[in-house]
This record gives C-alpha cells, structure tokens and sequence, in this order.
C-alpha cells in the first residue's frame, strides 16, 4: 500500500526559528525579547510562563533567558546549541532592504496662526516625491492663518503619531502661538509618542523652542541650541529649522532622509513619559 507522508524535516520545529532569531538585527532582537516578556508578563500561570520560556531555549538560550529575567522565574541551562545559521533575507534591516521616503505618512501639526508658507512648501516638495502630507489641526476641515486656509485631515482629538511615519510641527505667529502649543497636551502627546517609537519628530519656527522646552525637554537641547535663524539641523530622526529659513530644499533633504531611515534605533528614549 502506497501512502504519501511527510519526511522527517517536518517533525522539526525549530530550526527554522531559530534561523529567523539569528537574521535579526540586535534592535529587532531586543524587540522580540520585549514583545515576549510583555504578552507573558500579563499571564498569571507560572507553569505556563515556564513552558513558554522552555519552549524559547530550543530556539535560543540567550533569548530564553533574557525573558526568563524579565519574568523573574529560573533561568534555563542551553540544551540545544544554536546552529549558527542566518539569512540576510529575514531582517527589515537586512543589506537587502532599501528605504525611502515615498510612501510614508507624514502628520504636519498646525494651529490658527501657523507658517503657511512653510507648510505649503513642506506640501508642493514632498507629495512629488510620493511623501502623503495629512494635515493635523484644531478643528476638521479649515485652519487659518491670516487671509489664508489650508484644509486638514485629521484633527488633535481624531489620530494619534501611529497614524504616521513621521511628524511635524509647524511653527507660527508670535508668543501667542507657542503659548497655544504650551497648553495643548494632545500636541505634547504626539511629539513625546512619535519620539518613543523612533520615529521622525520635526520642527520649524517658534516650534523648535516649544519641542525643546515643553514636548522633550532634556532631550534635544544640543542639537536645538545649533539651530540658526536660516538653517537645518538634523540628529537621530530630529529635524530642527530656523524661523527665516531660506533653503527649503536643505529641509526636505534632512527630512526625507530622516524618514527614509524608517526608525532612529540609535535614540534614547528611556526618560520619555509617552
């Protein structure tokens, strides 16, 4: 009697997972190791949280043990060596992957008051280049500024920084605008979230100040205080430009290129209440 069965290979569950751990960047390492304490630090079974971690070590001990650690319980011996292999095919951040910034969303934040030349710039350079502009503001539809509107898409109450790959904050009209800022904590939400998941934060005008002092204060004061009335700075996913900018061009370079990064992995976020 003929019958069509399976070969050994698929009796071996791990060795493909363990490819897979082995692909990783350390950053995507540390991710998984993080996703796992946190699913497993919400179950109360410790019998369950042992197999689990059992079940890691046949992928890798040091993935094992680093949740182990997280979730107080043993630390488990290696008793499966890890085979060493890995694919340059499995990681996001792989040589083989190539970012750009066509593609990703970037949310302009905007007031009554707000730079609208600026902004409108920001738009006419970045949509060309596949960039999608959503525009955050007060109310849906209409902001002002002066005799000019410009339409939004979302306002502060309707999205979240998840909504984008990156965020920018437009600067405006006097003392009274960064005022407005100041005092809006969806604004203050939004840069300190986009800050903590990596992500591309900018400014530009009297919004560099209030990113600096009141949204992240203590994180950006070095690059912030190299700021120059006509110029851009750029830093681990920071974009900071002058009030009197008169290179547009400059700022769109240090933005897309910020964004085409995808995430600024090197950035310490571990003070940021978000």
């Amino acid at each position: 009697v003929k019958a069509r069965v399976r070969g050994p290979k698929f009796s071996e569950h791990y060795n493909q997972a363990t490819l897979f751990w082995n692909s990783m960047s350390p950053v995507e390492q540390q991710h998984i190791i993080e996703a796992l304490s946190f699913e497993l630090g919400k179950v109360d079974d410790n019998g369950i949280q042992t197999r689990m971690v059992e079940q890691l070590n046949m992928v890798d001990n040091k993935l094992a043990v680093m949740v182990a650690r997280s979730l107080s319980i043993e630390e488990p011996k290696e008793i499966r060596p890890n085979h060493g292999k890995r694919s340059d095919y499995l990681s996001m951040l792989g040589p083989h992957n190539r970012f750009t910034a066509s593609g990703r969303k970037l949310g302009v934040y905007v007031l009554d008051e707000f730079d609208y030349m600026a902004v409108t710039g920001l738009k006419a350079a970045l949509v060309p280049m596949g960039v999608i502009v959503m525009i955050v503001g007060p109310r849906k539809n209409l902001v002002k500024s002066g005799s000019k509107t410009m339409e939004t898409q979302f306002t502060f109450e309707t999205c979240r920084s998840t909504h984008f790959d990156a965020v920018f904050f437009a600067g405006g009209a006097g003392d009274d605008y960064l005022k407005q800022m100041s005092r809006n904590g969806r604004l203050l939400h939004a840069a300190r979230e986009a800050f903590m998941h990596y992500k591309t934060v900018a400014a530009e005008g009297n919004a560099v100040e209030w990113l600096r002092k009141f949204a992240l204060p203590g994180e950006i004061d070095a690059l912030a205080g190299q700021v120059v009335s006509d110029g851009v700075v750029a830093q681990q996913g920071i974009v900071l430009a002058g009030s009197s900018i008169t290179d547009v061009a400059v700022l769109i370079k240090s933005l897309t290129d910020e964004m085409a990064k995808h995430r600024a992995w090197g950035r310490d976020v571990s003070a940021v209440p978000a």
